[in-house]
């Protein structure tokens, strides 16, 4: 079991240097970007329109 754990912990560092490099490069954390990411693909933004085509 705790060869399964130190293989998962091993997994994730390439994985949190990629993020801290993005967060680096973008200047923010990654769930500011993520948040902001998702605002901007709300559907119930200003002059969005429904699936039929008709603006909310």
């Amino acid at each position: 079991m705790l060869l399964a754990y130190e293989r998962i912990i091993s997994e994730l560092a390439p994985i949190r240097e990629k993020i801290k490099l993005f967060e680096e490069k973008y200047g923010m954390r990654f769930e500011e970007f993520e948040k902001k990411s998702k605002a901007r693909r709300s559907p119930l933004r200003h002059g969005a329109t429904t699936l039929s085509g008709k603006p909310t």
